[in-house]
């Protein structure tokens, strides 16, 4: 945790997780609603079914993607194992300051990553906790610019599913992530108001503080901060 820094209160700093690579040449704006520019025109690029499977692996996952088949990709990652690592893909993606505001305003990304977040209860070890961590990893990483909160505020289930994680159905590090997710947003000053009436985030961060206070691990400690600083962004809102 010590690899994390504060920048104009927003959380800016690298993975709690080692061994994540960077993708400086993706671009993620190739994935649109648009027919025209979905459907590439050589067909030998669209990834069919039998190419996606539990023998793929990230640099397959990600020639699809540079290839602008992210919508292609993202509906056929349904193990354990291809969830993590197309989460793993994405967490590297908003890693990427310069590519952070895309990958905010892709609402299939934004999609894919709450449906895993939604679903940490029931991942199987390893695989499926790591998918989960990756995940939110992806979202914490998108909030440390305010230009990505009208697009990350707006998304459904977004902030239940933080709540969720920070609360303590997932492991002290995707929590740690969830913690951070939900302070960065709460810099934002047309969030206050918003994250204040979501009660599932304040009962979240209440719970963080009361059920860590005693711990001396990083992770826990870490997260109680991040919690206690939330309710303090959220207190600046005179309204609030």
């Amino acid at each position: 945790v010590s690899n994390l820094s504060i920048a104009s209160g927003y959380y800016t700093g690298t993975n709690v997780e080692n061994g994540m690579e960077s993708i400086p040449d993706l671009d993620v704006t190739m994935d649109t609603d648009d027919e025209s520019t979905s459907t590439p025109d050589n067909d030998t690029h669209i990834p069919q079914t039998d190419l996606i499977s539990n023998t793929t692996t990230l640099a397959d996952l990600k020639h699809f993607t540079e290839n602008g088949l992210l919508q292609a990709v993202l509906p056929s990652l349904t193990t354990p194992r291809l969830l993590a690592l197309g989460t793993r893909m994405l967490a590297d993606y908003a890693k990427n300051s310069e590519r952070r505001n895309a990958v905010a305003s892709n609402p299939r990304i934004l999609t894919f990553c709450i449906a895993v977040m939604q679903q940490a209860s029931k991942h199987t070890p390893q695989d499926g906790e790591r998918a989960v961590e990756y995940a939110v990893e992806t979202i914490r990483s998108l909030t440390a610019t305010e230009e990505a909160d009208e697009a990350l505020m707006r998304a459904p289930g977004l902030l239940d599913a933080l709540a969720d994680l920070a609360e303590g159905r997932a492991n002290s590090k995707s929590r740690l992530h969830a913690c951070i997710a939900i302070m960065n947003l709460s810099c934002g000053k047309s969030n206050k108001l918003e994250i204040a009436r979501a009660p599932k985030v304040l009962i979240a961060m209440r719970t963080v503080i009361s059920e860590t206070r005693r711990s001396s691990r990083g992770y826990e400690i870490e997260s109680r901060l991040k919690a206690a600083t939330c309710i303090k962004n959220l207190s600046n809102a005179d309204a609030n």
